[in-house]
């Protein structure tokens, strides 16, 4: 190494420790300066304060030093100068002998729910809701079983109802099912069946049984279930077994049957007069020519009078049938039942013809058909009769449609 080199290293050593010993010097000339961490966060929390920070080495910041004024009362604290300074009744707190911040005065006694300002009215109300803190919950937990109950029910009733009506319209589909006999000529152009196929009405009407029966089995407290009953009953009567029938229909006598009570009234005098009892089917014949505002008056004294042509009381027959024949002379043709009332007057007519061919409307009444071509009476409708759903409530019906929809039949 050539004594230059030695002379460069020995220069940088010497201002090295030139500046060290500054530094030190620097550190020893102010007492004041933090020397360390836990110093500083002294210094920091002493500011906060508005004290004057005393440093690890036991000393304070020198009197001539700028470190903001001082109190006159000789305690040793910053005047409020900076935000670091706090405010003055902060600073008199934190004063020597002061102590420490008092905090204020409770406005409630602790563990009485007692408290100043509250009104009366609230207290009692709070006391009484903690008094009963466990009832008022079991009776949340109640209210809550009871409406997850009833939603739980209304969405099972739901579903049972839309199978019933399902299986309801299966049994519907089997009472109108096509009848085709063994023995008859197969078609080239016949439609496509969708469906049961039976080769008796006996054995439609034995199958339609079963099929109403099962329905009222599986869902009895469905609201197709009376219509089921009533159905069953209808062809339990087409059948011949009266006696039969006979129990259905009283069972739906008072029941809602979704305002078919007509038909179980009818049915039933029907079966009554099947088994003999005159009296009692015209007492049911008078029954239902009161139902539904009286909706079936010309219908019932049809009815009854048949009965007094069966009793050869001519007199009472001709004058019931004169009366129905004059009330269904002229049905509109915007009438939905003017295919019924027309059906209704022609057999009024045969009937009345049958006990007295000579009678006044007998003979007005050939005399019209004779000038009218044979037309007299009618006004373009086809027989056929109503659609049994028709007298259905409309939910009802709208569920029947819709299945029969599914099933290809509407």
């Amino acid at each position: 190494m050539s004594s230059t080199e030695r002379d460069e290293r020995d220069d940088e050593a010497e201002e090295v420790e030139s500046s060290e010993a500054s530094e030190a010097e620097q550190s020893a000339e102010d007492p004041n300066v933090p020397k360390n961490r836990a110093e500083r966060r002294a210094a920091a929390k002493a500011a906060r304060r508005g004290r004057v920070a005393v440093l690890a080495d036991g000393t304070t910041p020198t009197g001539d030093e700028a470190i903001g004024e001082v109190s006159p009362d000789g305690s040793g604290l910053m005047l409020p100068t900076t935000s670091l300074g706090g405010n003055p009744a902060a600073l008199a707190e934190a004063a020597p002998g002061a102590g420490r911040r008092r905090p204020p005065p409770r406005t409630m006694s602790k563990g009485t729910g007692d408290s100043e300002g509250v009104p009366e009215w609230a207290r009692s109300i709070g006391d009484s809701l903690g008094q009963h803190r466990r009832t008022l919950t079991m009776a949340a937990a109640a209210v809550v079983v009871v409406v997850g109950s009833s939603l739980a029910w209304q969405t099972w009733r739901s579903t049972a109802a839309a199978k019933a009506a399902d299986a309801y319209s299966e049994a519907l589909q089997v009472s109108t099912a096509t009848i085709e006999p063994e023995d008859a000529p197969a078609r080239e152009d016949a439609p496509t069946r969708r469906g049961p196929v039976f080769r008796s009405m006996e054995a439609r009407l034995r199958a339609s049984v079963e099929k109403f029966r099962q329905v009222e089995q599986r869902y009895p407290q469905s609201r197709v279930a009376p219509l089921a009953r009533l159905s069953e009953a209808t062809a339990l009567y087409q059948l011949g077994r009266y006696q039969e029938a006979r129990q259905l229909y009283q069972g739906l006598m008072g029941a809602d049957t979704a305002g078919l009570e007509a038909r179980v009234l009818e049915g039933m005098a029907f079966t009554q007069e099947s088994l003999n009892d005159l009296d009692g089917a015209a007492a049911r014949y008078r029954e239902l020519g009161a139902v539904q505002n009286a909706a079936y008056r010309d219908l019932a004294q049809y009815y009854q009078a048949r009965l007094f042509a069966r009793r050869d009381d001519r007199v009472h027959a001709k004058e019931l049938l004169h009366g129905v024949i004059e009330r269904t002379a002229h049905p509109t043709a915007a009438d939905p039942l003017a295919a019924s009332i027309q059906s209704l007057r022609e057999q009024a007519v045969a009937l009345l013809r049958e006990i007295d061919p000579q009678d006044p409307q007998i003979v007005e009444y050939d005399r019209a058909r004779a000038v009218g071509g044979g037309a007299e009476g009618e006004h373009g409708h086809e027989g056929g009769g109503r659609n049994p759903l028709d007298s259905l409530p409309p939910d009802l019906r709208r569920q029947l449609e819709e299945a029969l929809r599914k099933q290809g039949r509407r």
